[in-house]
């Protein structure tokens, strides 16, 4: 899902991109995104390191765990930890799994 009526419209001029306006963090929004999918493409992620809203965890959990239910056996996360300084905004271990 995406917030804003622009984003959804620049997606949705992509081939075989299916774009609707839902907030990642409730679960019915992503189970109604997800239903009648085979892939998913998530680049959820805090706004700035000040970001309370756990979409950068909670969102993205709601697609693995319903992906799993609803059968979606693709998914693609793109992450722009490690660009300029984000590491030392990671915990060690959390970089460490990430490097590998």
């Amino acid at each position: 899902p995406v917030l804003k009526e622009d984003t959804k419209k620049e997606l949705e001029g992509l081939d075989g991109v299916k774009a609707v306006i839902g907030d990642a963090l409730e679960a019915a929004d992503v189970i109604g995104v997800l239903d009648g999918c085979d892939a998913v493409v998530s680049t959820l992620g805090r706004s700035s390191v000040d970001d309370e809203s756990g979409i950068d965890y909670k969102g993205n959990m709601n697609f693995i765990e319903n992906a799993g239910i609803l059968g979606v056996t693709r998914m693609v996360f793109v992450t722009s930890i490690g660009c300029g300084d984000s590491k030392d905004a990671l915990a060690p271990e959390t970089y460490a799994v990430l490097e590998k």
